[in-house]
């Protein structure tokens, strides 16, 4: 086994230099990511228009919300024509809508703030999973961060080590306790299903909801946002210039948005459906559970009560804290410039 100490300025770097390799292989196979005109609509009625939503990764259950409202036409009645577009991270994405390959992507907000620090004119207009899914994995009891201590633990150095460097410090880890195996991110969860680690740092929505299923036995998930360590996750990033451009798309997109997440919630079996219609070829208990997992993430304890995709001022302050303070964000950019709530229907 190799035994690391996780060091608290490593991955913003890499992530950057990842990021502008795939961003340009992406962007020439892209479809085009700026809205084009579509279809002439009734009177009273926006005219339609095609717009593509870059995702951050393929088949997630995260993703069933816009599939429904796809299908159940919520997006149609604000004149949009939506296509989902699979991608290859939540940095390439936002780097995708950065160079305006294409206009929005749901990508990890923490990416907009890396790409903002370095300059791309990228704003957060909703953000749709506000508890960062960043957990510990394990089959072992898992009820505590103690509960670490001894145990063999994979962890990726791209995407997930701020939070967890911010988990270990505001707990008082000693990280001499537990042996860090630093692996690439795809072999975290068969290492884990096989029982070759004790647990893994990823994401309770993405292999934390596989775990289990591909084991067949109960998993538990320990979640860092619970134990000091939160970032605001998941939301729909867009450029300025199209807020400055076309800032009716950006409200009819964040209306549409939200009814069809509203709606998805109350209707989790006919939102799994729906996605399983845009990625046939992955597995429907999976994204089920990806989904069912996703949903306690939609609000933090501050913004509870408020309306989906709103962020508060608390929970935006303690993001950057956590970047500049454990992830090696040295040039922050103004909170103001990266998120805003102006295009939410509760806004206008």
């Amino acid at each position: 086994m190799i035994k690391i100490n996780v060091s608290r300025h490593r991955s913003l770097s890499i992530l950057s230099a990842i990021a502008i390799g795939l961003v340009l292989a992406i962007a020439g196979n892209a479809s085009p990511g700026s809205a084009q005109p579509g279809t002439t609509s009734p009177p009273n009625k926006p005219a339609t228009t095609n717009v593509v939503l870059r995702l951050d990764w393929t088949a997630n259950g995260k993703y069933a919300p816009f599939a429904l409202g796809i299908e159940k036409g919520f997006f149609l009645e604000q004149g949009i024509a939506l296509k989902l577009q699979a991608g290859r991270g939540s940095l390439t994405a936002v780097q995708l809508v950065a160079n305006k390959s294409n206009d929005f992507a749901f990508a990890d907000t923490t990416s907009a703030i890396i790409v903002a620090g370095g300059g791309g004119a990228v704003t957060v207009v909703g953000v749709l999973q506000q508890r960062t899914p960043v957990c510990a994995i394990s089959f072992k009891p898992l009820n505590k961060p103690t509960d670490l201590y001894g145990m063999n633990v994979g962890i990726t150095p791209v995407g997930e080590d701020s939070v967890w460097t911010a988990f270990a410090a505001r707990n008082n880890l000693d990280l001499a306790k537990i042996h860090m195996i630093m692996m690439d991110g795809p072999s975290l969860l068969p290492a884990l299903v096989a029982g070759r680690l004790d647990a893994t740092v990823g994401v309770a929505n993405g292999e934390g909801a596989a775990a289990a299923i591909l084991a067949g036995k109960k998993d538990n998930l320990l979640y860092f946002a619970d134990y000091g360590a939160n970032v605001l996750a998941h939301g729909i990033i867009v450029h300025r210039d199209l807020i400055k451009t076309q800032p009716n798309l950006i409200k009819r997109f964040m209306a549409a948005t939200v009814k069809s997440w509203d709606y998805a919630i109350k209707h989790k079996s006919e939102a799994v459906d729906a996605l399983l219609k845009e990625f046939p070829d992955a597995r429907k208990d999976i994204m089920a559970r990806q989904f069912d997992i996703s949903i306690p993430l939609i609000h933090t304890a501050n913004s509870v009560g408020r309306p989906t995709g709103f962020v508060v001022e608390k929970d935006v302050k303690e993001t950057f804290d956590v970047l500049t303070k454990y992830g090696g964000l040295q040039n922050p950019p103004s909170p103001t410039d990266v998120f805003t709530n102006q295009f939410l229907p509760a806004a206008n």
